[in-house]
């Protein structure tokens, strides 16, 4: 995503919907899902070698609606990052968690939540955005 396209990502709701193609309707899942589970949201976009990046935490919506944005470096910094098998050196977008608050690990360790996590995370995505998979517009890794 460019930078337009990144700030439009991540405004709380959308007045309708651009194009029929797109991930979203409402303008809302990314942000509410991302805030059931964690403190703080990043997502870093990398686009014809521009770099740019937004971040909600709770703390910046109770202060009047704070959202940090970042540029050049501090981007380029995060998407640069060794994420496993994914290579963003081109292209891309990332989605952070940070400060991850509800999710109580089972009884059977902390190896296990993480495993049964991926697994409904694979399977959401997965029925959710299965067109756009298909025909290979998408592609999302899990990390």
């Amino acid at each position: 995503m460019d930078a337009d396209q990144l700030r439009n990502a991540m405004r709380f709701g959308s007045a309708e919907r651009v194009d029929h193609t797109s991930l979203g309707k409402f303008g809302l899942g990314l942000k509410l899902s991302s805030f059931s589970h964690a403190r703080k949201l990043t997502v870093v976009s990398r686009r014809d070698g521009l770099t740019v990046g937004r971040r909600w935490t709770l703390e910046g919506i109770r202060r009047h609606w704070d959202c940090d944005t970042f540029e050049g470096h501090q981007a380029a910094a995060l998407i640069d990052a060794p994420w496993s098998p994914i290579d963003l050196r081109a292209s891309g977008t990332l989605v952070l968690w940070d400060d991850i608050d509800k999710r109580p690990v089972s009884s059977r360790g902390l190896r296990y939540t993480l495993n049964a996590l991926y697994r409904r995370l694979e399977l959401h995505l997965g029925l959710h955005f299965h067109r756009f998979i298909q025909h290979g517009a998408l592609s999302i890794r899990i990390d």
